[in-house]
C-alpha cells in the first residue's frame, strides 16, 4: 500500500468508533474463514493435476507454488491468532473506555488492516499464478501425450 493509502486507511480507523472497529475486525475474521477455505481448493486443484504431470519444468513450478502456498496459509493462521486477541482487546474497551489503550488498539487496528490488505493482493497474485500454471500444464501435457501416440 503506498504512503497516501496508508495515511487514509490510518486515519479511517481513529476517526471510527470502537464498535464500528469491532464490526470491522469480524468482518475480517470472516475474510479469513473465506480464504482458508481457498487454500483447500487450491490445493485439491494442485493436487488433482500434479499426478499428470510429465515435465520437470511444470513439477518444479508446481512444487514452488505449493511452497508459496503454504507460506502464506503460516501468514494467514498467524493473522488469524492476531485476529482473535485484537478482537477481544476491543470488546473489552467497548465497555471500560481508557483512551490511552484505546489509542493503542486504533494503531494496531490499522497495522492489522495494511497486513489483511497486502494478503488480499498477494493471495490474488499467486491464485492467478497457479489457475495460469494449471492452464499451462494441462495444454501442454495434452500436447505431450498426443506426440507421444503419434
Amino acid at each position: 500500500m503506498n504512503t497516501q493509502a496508508q495515511l487514509i486507511h490510518s486515519n479511517y480507523h481513529h476517526t471510527i468508533d470502537l464498535q464500528q472497529l469491532f464490526l470491522l475486525t469480524e468482518h475480517w475474521q470472516s475474510d479469513v474463514a473465506f480464504y482458508k477455505d481457498e487454500f483447500k481448493f487450491l490445493y485439491k486443484l494442485i493436487d488433482k493435476y500434479y499426478m499428470w504431470l510429465t515435465n520437470d519444468e511444470h513439477i518444479t513450478q508446481v512444487r514452488k507454488m505449493v511452497n508459496t502456498v503454504l507460506e502464506m496459509q503460516k501468514e494467514l493462521d498467524a493473522f488469524t491468532v492476531d485476529l482473535s486477541h485484537h478482537l477481544i482487546a476491543i470488546g473489552k474497551r467497548i465497555d471500560k473506555p481508557n483512551a490511552a489503550t484505546e489509542l493503542v488498539l486504533r494503531e494496531e487496528h490499522s497495522a492489522l488492516g495494511i497486513r489483511i490488505g497486502q494478503f488480499y493482493r498477494n493471495f490474488r497474485v499467486v491464485k492467478k499464478t497457479i489457475f495460469t500454471l494449471t492452464e499451462v500444464v494441462i495444454e501442454s501435457d495434452k500436447l505431450q501425450h498426443i506426440l507421444e501416440k503419434g
